[in-house]
């Protein structure tokens, strides 16, 4: 929605009476002049998912029913590697520009996909593990499935790459890690979330060292790579290219450090903040 959490479930909520909040991932790059697909790995019903994607400004809307589960779905859907040869199968296609968000599950409870038989090199991780981490099965398997969804990801952004040299990646996790292997884990490794601008003409210093943004931000970046200078777009938060601060449901990040909101000391910060949930809450109220 590009919209920061306020406590409501949009998803059975936004669009419903055909009014498009326009902030979106999906309305911004359509504006953009792109195809906009969204590609799950589970099941269309879960939080209403395939109606509220297509609500929120994407032309198509895929899932695990309409591939095939080789033997191998789990209760979240089918792997990342048959969901990604399903996409790679469509891109092949698409003749227009297209947008494609990709939403994957295999990183997920509970885990129960045969990583050893994909090639997880089970005892060699184990060998190297600190003394902090466990090597009982749970935990090995957990470990396979990272290593899993972390290999099939690799392997569909080079062999699109491949098939298309101009493809831009944008692959970051739609939340924190849930499950911590060591006993002392800081909030940053607790919480934060890596993401990664990856294709031909991204330079190393896009994004400055002390860059800090929220998933709000991405669409927004998108737009300033893409358009041309002095173009307009909506956002309600900055590209990431002009951020260093960032927040959530709970926490933020100012000058390089992390934080409970319930602590931060910088009222211009906290105002923003309040600022940006009063719009949300505002846009979603207004669209009931």
């Amino acid at each position: 929605t590009g919209l920061p959490d306020v406590g409501l479930y949009v998803n059975y909520t936004m669009g419903k009476h055909g009014h498009l909040d326009g902030l979106g991932i999906g309305a911004t790059m359509k504006r953009m002049g792109y195809k906009t697909v969204f590609w799950y790995g589970g099941l269309r019903s879960w939080q209403d998912i395939e109606h509220f994607t297509l609500r929120e400004g994407f032309d198509e809307f895929h899932c695990a029913d309409e591939l095939p589960d080789q033997g191998k779905s789990s209760s979240w859907g089918v792997p990342d590697g048959v969901l990604f040869d399903g996409i790679r199968e469509q891109m092949k296609y698409d003749a227009d520009d297209t947008f494609y968000f990709i939403l994957t599950t295999s990183n997920h409870p509970p885990f129960a996909y045969d990583v050893d038989e994909e090639g997880f090199p089970r005892d060699a991780v184990a060998s190297k593990l600190p003394l902090s981490i466990p090597t009982d099965k749970a935990t090995m398997d957990q470990l396979g499935h990272i290593w899993y969804a972390d290999k099939v990801m690799g392997d569909f952004i080079r062999q699109v790459q491949q098939d298309d040299s101009s493809t831009l990646f944008v692959v970051t996790g739609d939340h924190a890690e849930r499950f911590n292997f060591a006993s002392d884990v800081s909030l940053w490794a607790l919480s934060g979330i890596p993401c990664y601008f990856y294709g031909d003409g991204v330079r190393r210093d896009l994004l400055d060292e002390q860059m800090a943004g929220s998933h709000l931000q991405i669409a927004p970046t998108l737009a300033e790579l893409i358009l041309p200078t002095g173009s307009a777009y909506a956002s309600l938060l900055p590209p990431l290219m002009e951020s260093n601060r960032a927040f959530n449901h709970r926490l933020y990040i100012e000058d390089g450090e992390i934080g409970e909101q319930k602590d931060l000391a910088d009222d211009a910060f906290r105002q923003e903040i309040e600022a940006a949930r009063t719009v949300a809450s505002w846009v979603v109220m207004h669209d009931r």
